[in-house]
């Protein structure tokens, strides 16, 4: 799904205007942005749970020459899935992956 059907799914569900349901999708995704650029959880109900996690510096190769480099640290985005989706998508048959 692509934002501008998000958009307009929200605009209907919530019986409001596009410009506002998009005014309201930017303010949430911007909420998310910074609550997990300032080392919070973010938990999203039926949904799931995001977190930053911290990654330490360690070696790696350079993929265009392969010389040893050093990553560096850096924090990494972590997505739990809540026990509500899960069993959703397990009692949901799986569609065969296009070719």
């Amino acid at each position: 799904m692509i934002q501008t059907q998000r958009i307009a799914i929200v605009a209907q569900a919530a019986g409001i205007t596009h410009e506002q349901a998009e005014t309201a999708l930017k303010a949430l995704y911007g909420t998310i942005t910074a609550d997990l650029c300032a080392g919070e959880r973010v938990h999203l109900p039926q949904v799931g749970s995001l977190i930053a996690k911290p990654v330490a510096a360690h070696p790696g190769r350079s993929p265009r020459t392969g010389e040893p480099i050093t990553v560096a640290a850096h924090r990494k985005i972590r997505f739990t899935v809540s026990e509500a989706l899960r069993k959703g998508l397990a009692a949901t048959p799986a569609k065969a992956a296009a070719e």
